[in-house]
């Protein structure tokens, strides 16, 4: 497995092993993922460089919660270029935002 995609065992560390609590996690993220895009899309069609900024971070920390490096790191790119006041670079970045989320999915649903 490409831990640069999903570090399982860095999650199963952090969650002491416990298996069940590893699945919920994977679970829950999943589940907020597609709504975190959803509201980054809505703040850039709206050019809220602020809400822009939060949902990155929101997604950047979910990432790295689970151990997800390279979505993680494409998450705080997305974040530094709002922050930076780079809105339209940010936006270029969501699909290489989406592609990460692409080839993460498909390893948590087979290990959560």
């Amino acid at each position: 497995m490409d831990t640069s995609v999903w570090d399982r065992n860095e999650l199963l560390d952090r969650v002491g092993g416990d298996e069940e609590f590893l699945t919920e996690v994977v679970r829950t993220f999943l589940e907020d993922a597609p709504t975190r895009f959803d509201e980054l899309r809505k703040a850039f069609s709206r050019g809220d460089e602020v809400a822009a900024r939060l949902h990155s971070h929101a997604l950047k920390g979910a990432a790295a919660s689970i151990g997800a490096g390279a979505f993680r790191d494409m998450a705080k790119a997305i974040e530094d270029a709002t922050a930076g006041g780079q809105l339209e670079r940010a936006k270029d970045l969501m699909a290489r935002l989406h592609e990460e989320f692409q080839r993460l999915k498909p390893l948590l649903v087979v290990q959560g």
